[in-house]
């Protein structure tokens, strides 16, 4: 299932411009030391606002990882589902 909402978010992400969010992601790895990012940060490096982006992430469409009791984006999963969405 999970699945299937990574494959909804690839289809969305089309629309707003894959570029844009692979820059993004580039980006975000690149700065990166781990590969996970606020939602602010990746707001403000997608150029997204903040609020889709917590709504991609509330309809599992993003792909989040749990630290402590923050949750931040898994940019190297979300790079590799762009990765294989074209």
């Amino acid at each position: 299932m999970q699945q299937d909402s990574y494959q909804q978010l690839a289809n969305e992400l089309m629309t707003f411009g894959k570029k844009q969010i692979l820059d993004a992601v580039s980006i975000a790895v690149g700065e990166s030391l781990v590969p996970v990012m606020t939602v602010e940060k990746f707001a403000e490096s997608s150029g997204f606002p903040a609020g889709v982006i917590k709504g991609w992430i509330s309809k599992s469409h993003i792909p989040t990882q749990k630290i402590g009791r923050y949750r931040a984006i898994n940019i190297q999963r979300l790079a590799d589902i762009c990765r294989d969405a074209h």
